[in-house]
């Protein structure tokens, strides 16, 4: 529980400029404009410019989960307890 504490004073953290110019990186190196026209270089059986821009879209991907995870405020309200395991339609435990 205390990592969750830590996380929620931490304030919006995901709006931070580090954060945006990660994902401007990310973005330039995930579209392929760069890449030469008339390479013919193969990675696996397909254009490397292929392979580069599915890399970094997981790149991208697993950067936004960590985000989501570690920086991410949670809610202020009482009543949310993530520690909770109650159905709140029947009310058992699960």
């Amino acid at each position: 529980m205390r990592g969750r504490d830590q996380r929620s004073s931490r304030g919006s953290r995901y709006l931070q400029a580090r954060t945006w110019l990660v994902y401007g990186v990310l973005l330039v190196l995930a579209v392929p404009w760069y890449w030469p026209a008339d390479s013919t270089l193969l990675l696996l059986g397909m254009p490397a410019w292929v392979v580069t821009s599915v890399f970094v879209s997981l790149v991208i991907s697993i950067y936004t989960a960590w985000l989501l995870l570690s920086h991410w405020p949670l809610p202020d309200d009482p009543f949310c307890d993530p520690d909770d395991n109650t159905d709140e339609s029947t009310g058992e435990q699960l």
